[in-house]
């Protein structure tokens, strides 16, 4: 699940393999055998993946929500 994650968001930034593995420091074989589900990366080559697709780390796993914040503010009657 991963490797196909990956393989999706390489492909919406409009990258090569080649350039996404120059981008994250690995061997462009690294992310051909990450996409097909050949091999798992460790933590630091997912880190590094996820820095050179500007996503964090978790879209990697599919979490696709966003963290957002809300603020209410209140004046007391006049």
């Amino acid at each position: 699940m991963v490797g196909r994650t990956i393989r999706t968001l390489r492909q919406d930034a409009g990258l090569k393999q080649y350039e996404l593995a120059a981008r994250a420091k690995v061997h462009p074989q690294t992310i051909n055998r990450i996409e097909k589900g050949h091999t798992t990366p460790d933590v630091a080559t997912l880190q590094r993946l996820a820095d050179a697709l500007g996503v964090p780390v978790g879209r990697l796993f599919g979490d696709h929500t966003t963290v957002t914040s809300e603020v209410t503010v209140s004046t007391p009657a006049a």
